[in-house]
């Protein structure tokens, strides 16, 4: 198992993964196989995408803020809520 760290700078962003598992599968040794990303945290998620059109990323984030505003009904989590520093 490979533990991948990102740390965030951002409330909505979203990160490229790619290099991190191209390098843990490289380093394998396997010719073939399946590689499971899982994310744990509960305020983040993974999506697969082809990453051909830069566009993509702005849109996923437009819809996500469209979906889920800010709203005082849901302030921001207070700094002792936040999940620990990732590895």
């Amino acid at each position: 198992m490979k533990i991948i760290g990102v740390r965030s700078i951002k409330r909505e962003q979203i990160l490229d993964i790619t290099p991190q598992v191209q390098e843990f599968v490289a380093e394998s040794g396997h010719a073939s196989g399946l590689v499971a990303v899982y994310c744990p945290h509960t305020t983040a998620g993974l999506s697969v995408n082809e990453n051909a059109d830069p566009d993509v990323k702005d849109d996923m984030l437009v819809s996500l803020k469209t979906l889920i505003p800010r709203s005082p009904e849901f302030p921001l989590p207070t700094a002792s809520w936040r999940a620990p520093p990732a590895p």
